[in-house]
């Protein structure tokens, strides 16, 4: 992620917090045209707001192998409907949590029916013994660390909360210096990687920079193709939202200032 977006994400929590947040989330979720873009762009309507697509959902699926009897914790989830989904095709119990307050009520709601597999927790990434108190088998991070204020304080704390073996897994788009060397680009050199080794977890990465770009193409189209729908029920703003953000990561890609990495992570 650009350090640009960064900046933007971090200013829209100072000023609107989890209601900010909470707003996006809802409005996407209720939108129809937003479920086609999603359906277009990524493969596979979960509600994404993030650049998540099919394949790298299958490779997660795949990094998962859950079962039954398998528990999931997916710090950051939003909406929470990519949790769900890897919850019935699996099987495994699902916890999400996001600061959002909104988006949870909202996937609380949806997910009544499923609260002996799947539930939502309102929680923040800094602080996740406020609200966690259990081990699972596997944590995901999509596009989350974004929002840490401390990521090796953050990446040692998941420790506590996995079970022997268990796996952390991480979707992280860094950027990268113009000078930068290719020693500089390596995924464990980067914040993530650094911050797993420091904390005595081996990993395994996959480089998704190349599929990240096709995202924000199609992303851009997309939501150019779709204008006219997203203005007839009212959601102008996510159009300009989802124009100008693909905009602004296409120039960072065709500068080849981006990096797109999956770290498959495991206690030492």
């Amino acid at each position: 992620m650009m350090i640009f977006k960064q900046f933007i994400l971090k200013t829209m929590i100072r000023l609107f917090g989890a209601k900010g947040f909470s707003k996006m989330y809802l409005a996407t979720s209720k939108s129809k045209t937003y479920s086609i873009f999603c359906e277009k762009v990524y493969g596979r309507d979960l509600c994404q707001a993030n650049m998540f697509d099919e394949e790298q959902l299958q490779k997660l699926l795949t990094s998962l192998n859950l079962n039954s009897s398998h528990n999931l914790l997916d710090i950051g989830c939003g909406i929470g409907k990519i949790g769900e989904f890897i919850s019935d095709s699996t099987g495994a119990s699902f916890t999400g949590v996001d600061f959002a307050y909104g988006a949870i009520g909202d996937a609380q709601v949806r997910t009544e029916s499923k609260k002996e597999k799947v539930s939502f927790l309102v929680g923040n990434l800094n602080n996740l013994k406020d609200v966690i108190f259990e081990q699972y088998d596997a944590i995901v991070l999509i596009d989350s660390l974004y929002f840490v204020s401390d990521m090796p304080k953050c990446i040692e704390s998941m420790k506590s909360f996995l079970k022997p073996n268990g796996k952390l897994i991480v979707f992280y788009s860094s950027t990268k210096k113009p000078s930068d060397n290719s020693f500089d680009l390596l995924p464990q050199n980067k914040p993530v990687g650094i911050a797993l080794t420091q904390s005595g977890f081996a990993y395994e990465t996959y480089d998704f920079t190349v599929n990240e770009k096709k995202i924000w193409e199609k992303s851009f189209h997309v939501a150019q193709e779709l204008k006219a729908s997203f203005i007839e029920e009212g959601n102008s703003e996510i159009y300009k939202s989802r124009i100008a953000e693909a905009k602004r990561n296409l120039k960072v890609h065709e500068k080849e200032l981006i990096l797109r990495n999956l770290y498959v992570a495991t206690l030492q």
